[in-house]
């Protein structure tokens, strides 16, 4: 695929990082497992991995796949599913703890997370030591981690589109398929998980469950309490805490995790922090993920949206956090790789500062592509096994970033460029959320009303200070008094803002069905439909067919996704290891019937009305929806119709009247 869609400064480089990096969820320089909780021993990340029966071996020298088996969550899974999965294997051979643990390990497996927090949080509260017996630190953060991603998952799929939205411009339509396909009861069980696994941590630290880790009393000093079980949070605690909050907005319960982090281990809190750690870090303290941006407007557009549950500010310069991981992981910036993670939080974290500049030098010297697309010919391409080869997480980052700085048809250049010299896929199910940031960069870049659109015009064009015209924010009418206002000229300007949207729309659907392959991804149809109601008020027969082709494909994908939820069958069933089926078919058929709606309200308002009832009955998805339309069609817009066309009739013939009436006086005149 070639992005051709077009508009360009020149840069200049400065030399920024290079160093290769693994990220396992391990302490950097502290023992990933205790001495007497394991039989083998990861002393640091530098030095040697040992075992108690073996020899010492070199970290440098050992393979992934067996730097793998050493993780916490592989030596879980192996000790409880792996030794026992022969077909000799009996549960009851089995010690109570290991048990205990091949229980749990069905639960993680069936994905049945609720019911593990209920049991840690009771065990918690009846027999905390019996638990700490039971699993090893590693182990319960790993199984807290798994919870919490669960939790977190729920949230973003079934909330985030609603968070907090601070526009006018809501969408009613979106809603509406979160209440009819995505029940409500997720976000519910999202919040049971996130308030339980809080209280598991507040029953670790205190005997009386009356204290929580959350109190006033304890902002200060985590400790502060004279009911103590003795328990400490460990490094991979603290990054449990931080990832959940930091993933339900709750920032500034975030970055107090870290604040108190810091404060318990003053002297070397660098050394001691996860790469996921810093990874959260860049995230939380430099803007290095949009999860908590501000979007605002645009020169052409009015918008405003804080996803953010709290008034936490992200202050930190993202060169001060670059500073302290480099001197926690002792390397220098010269002697320093990416992987794509920090790349990407990089990526992020600089647009975030708004150094447009520092980012187009960034993203050169680690790939080697200029801000005109360009490959740097003495730049050595990565080989697909580096850690840096860019993938399509970098190239999301890539247009997210530029795209909030209204540097939208910037990142197309480079989209095409790491196409071309890296083959990054963008056509299979995983560029999915690469494609629907596609689109929104198109939308918000794009979009324009005319009151805003007015006040960057003449801020351009006028000599007095461009301040005080986007303060004054004149009508068109207003305006249009002053002789030395160019008329002409702002309707050209209008104009061009129209074409570039089209034009960019058009082309980018065009794109993405062709190298999608035919992915669904209900935001991009959404914000397609959005864009083709605005076209369909021009009245343009470009746009009705348009519409008649957008039609089409949301066609092919119901008949692609629809099951019968009526008929319990394989795909519908909800038992033991059965999710509920995601209901695609459902959303496709409602927004199928919305655009359908649309179409009719075209059609007798242009006083095509004859051509409704024929296109309800030809396009309908099934019997339901035609009555349903036809009802509709019947009860609510043919009435409103007939007002129209009797309003029409009324004005019609009183024109006429006062034409007669001009006639005869001009005759009398005459006489």
């Amino acid at each position: 695929m070639v992005l051709r869609i077009r508009r360009c400064p020149n840069i200049q480089i400065k030399k920024i990082i290079t160093r290769n990096y693994s990220s396992p969820a391990l302490s950097l320089h502290e023992d990933a497992l205790r001495p007497n909780e394991s039989d083998r021993i990861i002393t640091n990340s530098r030095t040697t991995i040992s075992a108690k029966s073996t020899s010492t071996i070199n970290t440098e020298s050992i393979k992934v796949n067996d730097f793998i088996k050493l993780l916490p969550s592989e030596r879980f899974n192996n000790e409880v599913y792996v030794e026992y999965s022969s077909g000799s294997f009996k549960l009851e051979d089995l010690s109570k703890t290991l048990k205990l643990k091949h229980e749990i390990y069905k639960l993680l497996e069936s994905n049945n997370v609720k019911a593990i927090a209920d049991l840690f949080l009771q065990w918690s509260e009846k027999s905390l030591s019996n638990l700490l017996e039971s699993l090893t630190r590693q182990e319960f953060s790993y199984i807290i981690k798994r919870i919490i991603i669960c939790q977190t998952g729920l949230l973003q799929r079934y909330a985030l589109d609603t968070i907090n939205e601070k526009t006018k411009n809501s969408n009613p339509i979106i809603s509406k398929l979160h209440d009819d396909t995505r029940s409500n009861d997720k976000v519910s069980e999202s919040r049971v998980l996130l308030d339980s696994i809080r209280k598991i941590y507040s029953n670790l630290i205190y005997t009386d469950h009356q204290d929580y880790i959350y109190q006033k009393s304890k902002r200060s000093n985590l400790y502060n309490s004279p009911n103590l079980t003795g328990y400490t949070l460990q490094v991979e605690d603290y990054e449990n805490l931080i990832f959940m909050e930091y993933h339900n907005l709750k920032f500034d319960l975030a970055a107090k995790w870290f604040h108190r982090f810091e404060l318990e281990h003053p002297e070397n809190y660098r050394e001691l922090m996860t790469f996921n750690m810093w990874l959260l870090k860049f995230k939380l303290h430099a803007g290095g993920s949009p999860l908590g941006w501000v979007s605002k407007s645009t020169n052409t557009f009015q918008y405003y949206r804080d996803p953010k549950f709290s008034g936490f500010k992200q202050a930190r310069s993202y060169k001060s956090i670059l500073n302290d991981f480099l001197i926690g992981t002792n390397q220098s910036i010269d002697d320093f790789t990416l992987n794509n993670e920090l790349a990407e939080v990089l990526i992020y974290s600089i647009s975030y500062s708004g150094e447009l500049n520092e980012l187009y030098e960034f993203i050169e010297l680690t790939y080697g592509i200029n801000s005109k697309g360009e490959l740097n010919p003495e730049f050595k391409r990565f080989d697909q096994d580096d850690s840096r080869y860019p993938n399509i997480k970098v190239l999301k980052a890539i247009i997210v970033s530029l795209s909030s700085h209204q540097e939208f048809f910037k990142s197309l250049k480079y989209i095409t460029a790491f196409e071309d010299h890296y083959g990054v896929s963008i056509n299979d199910r995983k560029s999915i959320s690469f494609w629907e940031e596609l689109f929104k960069g198109c939308d918000l870049s794009t979009k324009y009303n005319q009151r805003r659109s007015l006040a960057y015009y003449l801020q351009q064009t006028s000599k007095t200070d461009s301040n005080k015209v986007r303060r004054s924010s004149k009508t068109l009418q207003e305006v249009q008094q002053d002789v030395n206002f160019d008329y002409e000229g702002y309707l050209t300007f209008m104009d061009e803002l129209k074409s570039e949207r089209i034009n960019t729309f058009n082309q980018l659907w065009t794109l993405y069905q062709q190298e999608t392959g035919g992915h669904f991804s209900l935001r991009i149809y959404k914000l397609y439909f959005d864009y083709l109601k605005e076209e369909l008020n021009e009245s343009s027969e470009q746009t009705e067919e348009l519409y008649y082709s957008y039609l089409t494909c949301l066609l092919n994908q119901y008949h692609k996704f629809a099951i019968n939820h009526d008929q319990q069958g394989f795909t519908t069933r909800d038992g033991f290891n059965f999710g509920k089926q995601n209901k695609i078919d459902q959303s496709i058929g409602l927004l199928y019937e919305q655009t359908m709606k649309s179409l009719i309200d075209y059609k007798w308002k242009a006083t095509y009305a004859g051509q409704c009832i024929p296109l309800i009955n030809k396009w309908s998805l099934d019997e339901e929806m035609n009555d349903k339309l036809m009802n509709w069609w019947k009860t609510i817009r043919a009435p409103r119709y007939r007002e129209m066309i009797e309003k029409k009739r009324v004005e019609f013939m009183a024109n006429l009247r006062n034409e007669d009436k001009e006639d005869d006086e001009s005759l009398l005149d005459l006489l």
